[in-house]
């Protein structure tokens, strides 16, 4: 069995925030679930927008789904139909017009399906626009190459992290803020880590429920090494089994395994933020990515925040309000260090695209 990791949001509707604990499933009386995926072009340059639908039901639905957006920015066609079977799910696409760009990268939104009958199931959300405009910022610990990249917030147990990210031809480029109260937990013999986990894969990759499954995703670590250091590892590659992800292997065999060629990684930490900076060579995943403006894949990144005080994993899909599929298992690599506790957060990669510029 397969899971298609850009449809697997059906499964459930986001909360009205970006909270992780707030994500809840939606009750099973309520039919049809209502999702409103991530914008991948920023308001102003006038995106599609895209809900997810599926019938919980045991009948036939029939009916019409409509999207209010903030301010005067509206939809085209205002309302769409849909006509689904018993458990069926399906994509409806909107474009848009009168968007305005917000600097908080936060829209407000309220989805409604209303029967043919006239019942009405209605679900706010607030969504964001995920995209890596084009751009090469230098990996030094500065913040000055930042401020033109789209940021995505979200808090766990109260804790902010922030994702910027850039793409070019040559790399892939992102900065990750984190709140946390503690020092830096490193690397220690049997002990949890302070790291972030980053996967990225093609748009229409796949994820099986078998750990003989081939992987279809690249997957990072990015560790601390100490003050203003850190190393990228990998964690697995496209075409090895997806039983190598799930052993969980100590740091020293990642390191062995080898390291990424080209990789930049600056880890730093003041008022109360760690900031890992990195750098990707975009070489090894150019035939699987393609990067170029408008190119849609899929990311998924979740911070290991360890320490007494620590919140432990802070999944950026699970903020989003995407769903633990089955095989979730397979959706993250183990290591020894890691703060995901019986159950990864599952394959919840999220649909990030490639543009020009955020203006």
């Amino acid at each position: 069995m397969q899971l298609n990791l850009s449809m697997t949001l059906v499964l459930v509707a986001t909360s009205c925030s970006l909270t992780t604990a707030a994500a809840e499933a939606i009750p099973a009386a309520d039919s049809p679930s209502l999702h409103v995926r991530p914008l991948t072009v920023t308001p102003a340059h006038t995106p599609m927008v895209y809900v997810l639908v599926k019938n919980e039901a045991a009948e036939p639905y029939r009916g019409e789904v409509r999207v209010d957006l903030p301010g005067d920015w509206k939809t085209v066609p205002a309302v769409r139909t849909v006509e689904l079977r018993p458990g069926e799910a399906t994509e409806v696409g909107f474009a848009s017009e009168g968007g305005v760009n917000r600097a908080e990268n936060r829209y407000r939104v309220t989805v409604r399906a209303t029967s043919s009958d006239g019942g009405e199931v209605s679900r706010e959300q607030e969504i964001v626009c995920a995209s890596a405009p084009y751009f090469k910022p230098g990996i030094d610990g500065r913040m000055d190459d930042w401020k033109d990249a789209i940021p995505v917030t979200w808090r766990t147990s109260g804790k902010r992290t922030t994702l910027r990210t850039y793409w070019s031809r040559r790399a892939f480029s992102l900065l990750v803020e984190v709140e946390e109260d503690e020092r830096l937990a490193h690397e220690r013999s049997g002990g949890h880590c302070d790291a972030v986990q980053l996967a990225v894969a093609p748009r229409d990759a796949l994820t099986t429920t078998s750990p003989d499954g081939q992987a279809e995703r690249f997957e990072f670590l990015l560790l601390p090494t100490g003050e203003g250091t850190g190393e990228v590892l990998q964690l697995i590659a496209p075409g090895q089994k997806l039983a190598q992800g799930t052993q969980r292997r100590s740091i020293e065999r990642l390191r062995q395994d080898g390291s990424i060629d080209g990789a930049e990684l600056v880890v730093s930490r003041s008022d109360g933020l760690t900031r890992y900076e990195c750098k990707l060579p975009m070489r090894p995943m150019y035939r699987k990515l393609r990067p170029t403006e408008g190119r849609e894949f899929q990311l998924g990144l979740v911070v290991h925040d360890a320490g007494a005080e620590g919140t432990g994993p802070r999944a950026l899909g699970a903020a989003l309000g995407f769903p633990a599929p089955g095989g979730s298992r397979q959706g993250w690599s183990r290591w020894v260090g890691d703060s995901f506790g019986e159950d990864p957060p599952g394959a919840n990669r999220v649909l990030w695209g490639m543009c020009s510029s955020k203006y």
